[in-house]
């Protein structure tokens, strides 16, 4: 059966609405007009914007049972799972559309924003504090390495990056790891290879032994008052022997401007075996 409305179709109901349900305030009309949609109340529309698309200039108002309740959800064609869903207590969540969603972020107390999942900017991120502002543009990672020694018989380089146009306001940060897999002792070195300045030991000769572990954040800036480094070195040991690497150390050496090349230096110690080792040296602007 097919029905033709030659201009409008109005409904008004003291009491209930199309469903039956009650309708908030009495003597609300509704009214269906083919060419602009649907009207309710005077204020409130729905109507076809183009091809498969519903418009409404108005406030959609989503109550459920409770927080856990989904409010919100959206697939594409052929999803078994939704890629975006809101529930009632604010809580987000995003998926692949395949699997069930994954990545969410919510609020996890007053004024805290949080997700249980990694958060990753193209660009950066801001914060209210000028001097805490660090973005894509202003960290640049020079270098990043790895490798295994194989024996630490022979004095070498094992990674190096060249160090250019450093400003006063730069800092520098090393991270640096290590396992020891079979009592490789020989000493690691950061070192300025243009000047031959070994800057800061990393790891003693004969310090270590086989299962060790070595993690250690340097940051060094040129040193107020002056043009020379000062570095700052904070170490993590954790020993299957009795040495102990976990004090901090400091220094300043010259020459923070210019160019020079920052090494990872290996020079031997008294046994060979072998270990794993990396680096990472970034710039902060």
């Amino acid at each position: 059966m097919k029905i033709s409305l030659p201009s409008h179709l109005r409904l008004h109901d003291h009491s209930n609405a199309l469903d039956g349900s009650p309708i908030a305030g009495a003597g609300v009309p509704w009214l269906l007009v083919p060419a602009t949609g649907l009207r309710i109340g005077g204020d409130i529309n729905l109507d076809r914007l183009a091809a498969a698309i519903l418009r409404t200039d108005s406030l959609i108002y989503v109550a459920r049972a409770g927080a856990g309740s989904q409010a919100l959800g959206l697939l594409v064609t052929g999803d078994g799972q939704y890629r975006w869903r809101a529930y009632c207590s604010g809580i987000l969540e995003w998926g692949d559309g395949a699997a069930v969603p994954d990545t969410n972020l919510y609020r996890a107390s007053p004024n805290v924003l949080k997700s249980d999942d990694t958060i990753e900017s193209g660009v950066g991120f801001r914060f209210p504090d000028a001097s805490n502002q660090y973005s894509a543009a202003t960290i640049s990672k020079l270098v990043s390495a790895e490798g295994n020694l194989a024996s630490d018989a022979v004095a070498q380089v094992l990674s190096s990056v060249a160090i250019t146009g450093l400003a006063a306001t730069n800092v520098l940060m090393v991270v640096f790891r290590h396992y020891t897999g079979q009592n490789v002792n020989g000493a690691k070195v950061l070192r300025d290879t243009t000047d031959a300045i070994n800057l800061l030991t990393l790891l003693a000769a004969d310090a270590a032994v086989a299962g060790d572990m070595v993690m250690a954040q340097i940051l060094t800036s040129q040193k107020p008052g002056d043009a020379t480094r000062a570095w700052s070195s904070g170490r993590l040991h954790k020993s299957a022997a009795a040495a102990d690497l976990a004090s901090p150390g400091s220094g300043a050496l010259a020459a923070w401007t210019g160019a020079w090349t920052l090494a990872l230096y290996h020079t031997p110690g008294t046994a060979g075996g072998t270990d794993y080792w990396a680096w990472s040296v970034y710039k902060l602007a």
